[in-house]
């Protein structure tokens, strides 16, 4: 449907280049109150980088303002919504 999108394989396989993803991850979620990505460990820790890259790019699908970390419960949630958006998104 609209806004999904359909993964292909690569024509050939590209090296990834870790600083240059972190950065664009760093530049996408900079204006999100509570996420600092600094790093591919602690800055991911909480599900809310990964929300706040979701509501950048489909800011319908992800209330942003609604989710917080405080609790074990929380990041828990964090994480099941932003992974079952991106798995609906991705078509899996």
């Amino acid at each position: 449907g609209p806004g999904v999108v359909r993964l292909r394989e690569p024509r050939r396989a590209m090296p990834l280049n870790s600083g240059a993803l972190l950065g664009w991850c760093q530049r996408e979620t900079a204006t999100y109150d509570g996420v600092s990505v600094e790093n591919w460990s602690r800055s991911w820790n909480d599900g809310l980088a990964f929300c706040a890259l979701l509501h950048r790019h489909f800011p319908d699908d992800i209330r942003f303002g609604s989710l917080n970390s405080s609790t074990p419960q929380s990041r828990a949630r964090n994480f099941e919504l932003a992974f079952g958006e991106a798995r609906r998104r991705t078509a899996f």
